[in-house]
């Protein structure tokens, strides 16, 4: 999806942020809110993941097998 607007947190575990507003509209108002709230940890980081509802749906199916994504990592690792 271009164009983007991400804020990028450097360190150990680089995190990444994507608005996820429509840039053909984007205000100052949009870009001070989304730095906010990247300052005040409201954020969720970008993850190239599966969602988790696929992973359940493949437990309740009863798939013998535990479906690890990006967004499931830490809670089940």
């Amino acid at each position: 999806m271009t164009p983007t607007m991400r804020l990028i947190s450097p360190g150990e575990d680089i995190k990444k942020f994507v608005w996820e507003g429509d840039l053909h509209h984007v205000t100052v108002h949009h870009i001070k809110k989304f730095i906010e709230e990247f300052n005040e940890g409201k954020l969720k980081p970008f993850l190239k993941s599966q969602d988790i509802e696929e992973t359940i749906k493949a437990k309740e199916a009863g798939e013998p097998v535990t479906v690890l994504v990006g967004k499931n990592w830490e809670e089940i690792v």
